[in-house]
């Protein structure tokens, strides 16, 4: 039985609860959305990072909060410019992964993410990776295998799930090299490196490509609502919820994404629901969420500074 205390301390975290929540759920629609872009996974991540950038410096601007931009040092100005590479490859190789594989196996391919940071964090941060974490990571990596599953997987399917998982190494990679600027940096001006860094690596391909990457009149809602729903909103509801929530409690929060991703494709793109889907997607969810449980073990949530 829960005192009247606790009940209202847990009541007063619901609205911190729902935002997290509810910006997991709007990261688990990305693959819908992208599948409406008729566009090159390359040209989607242009238009999505240009358009976060924007809204994210703007918000900034009206928050006279752009002196926080400065990078302070050329060893920070280096580290977040490897932090953007990653984070370009990172999202370049997930849209391509939606239009390869289904959106579902593409998200489920992509929380293999947490066991690389653990592996990452044991290799280039002196992270401790006791011999339960190892598990979890080997629990991982086997359902990704079992994603795998050539049997049933043409090759272009398979191809959609190694990209999918390349870009959880991406994504595992930026948030390490990010870490050591969390103390520096507020996370709104680590998402404004991000995004507008990504910008200035792809504007050269968008100048030589020119008309190809124009998008059609049907496409600027989709982009639009990937850069502003999908990066500036979700991004300030998960920071909104993160203020009152322990970052382990945020990480189970945040498993939602890759189920909502294949219940979505499930009722609204009509993608099946196989058996290698929920056994492989089994293992990697639940090797996240029970290395959440562990203390000693590297927390598989998103970096506080990071968005998908």
């Amino acid at each position: 039985m829960i005192a009247g205390g606790d009940q209202r301390s847990i009541g007063a975290l619901g609205p911190a609860y729902g935002s997290v929540a509810s910006s997991a759920v709007i990261w688990g629609s990305i693959g819908l959305i992208v599948r409406l872009v008729h566009m090159s996974a390359i040209a989607i991540t242009f238009y999505r990072v240009l358009i976060g950038a924007v809204s994210i410096l703007f918000l900034l601007f009206i928050r006279g909060r752009l002196g926080q931009l400065r990078p302070g040092s050329r060893r920070n100005l280096a580290r977040l410019a490897l932090m953007s590479g990653l984070y370009t490859v990172n999202w370049v190789l997930y849209f391509y992964a939606v239009w390869l594989t289904t959106v579902g196996n593409a998200a489920l391919a992509y929380y293999t993410a947490p066991a690389f940071m653990a592996l990452f964090g044991a290799l280039f941060l002196n992270e401790s990776l006791d011999r339960r974490t190892l598990l979890y990571v080997a629990a991982a990596f086997a359902g990704l295998y079992v994603l795998l599953d050539p049997s049933r997987l043409g090759h272009a399917r398979i191809d959609g799930i190694l990209a999918a998982a390349g870009a959880g190494v991406a994504y595992a990679a930026a948030v390490i090299t990010a870490k050591p600027l969390r103390n520096t940096f507020s996370p709104w001006s680590v998402a404004a490196y991000q995004t507008r860094g990504a910008t200035l690596l792809l504007a050269p391909f968008f100048l030589i490509v020119g008309g190809s990457w124009s998008p059609r009149t049907v496409d600027w809602a989709p982009l639009l609502a990937l850069g502003l729903v999908h990066t500036t909103v979700a991004f300030w509801l998960f920071f909104r919820g993160l203020k009152h929530i322990p970052a382990k409690r945020v990480g189970f929060v945040m498993y939602l994404d890759p189920l909502v991703a294949v219940a979505l494709s499930a009722v609204l793109l009509g993608e099946p629901l196989t058996l290698s889907t929920l056994l492989g997607g089994s293992l990697i969810v639940g090797a996240g969420l029970l290395a959440l449980k562990e203390p000693t073990a590297p927390t598989p949530a998103p970096d506080r500074n990071q968005f998908r």
